[in-house]
């Protein structure tokens, strides 16, 4: 996620990632709904996982 260069990621816990908006605020990606830069960027890069080993 961070080489989008829209939002960082860090991991926060064994099993936790945050996501934050680069240059923005979590209250502006809010407002801007699914269809901001911050979500499609996120989309993007996110991978279903089935639950596999």
């Amino acid at each position: 996620m961070n080489a989008t260069g829209v939002v960082f990621a860090e991991q926060d816990g064994p099993t936790h990632v945050t996501v934050l908006p680069r240059g923005a605020t979590v209250e502006a990606w809010t407002k801007m709904g699914t269809n901001s830069i911050w979500t499609q960027a996120v989309k993007s890069v996110v991978v279903k996982w089935d639950g596999g080993h």
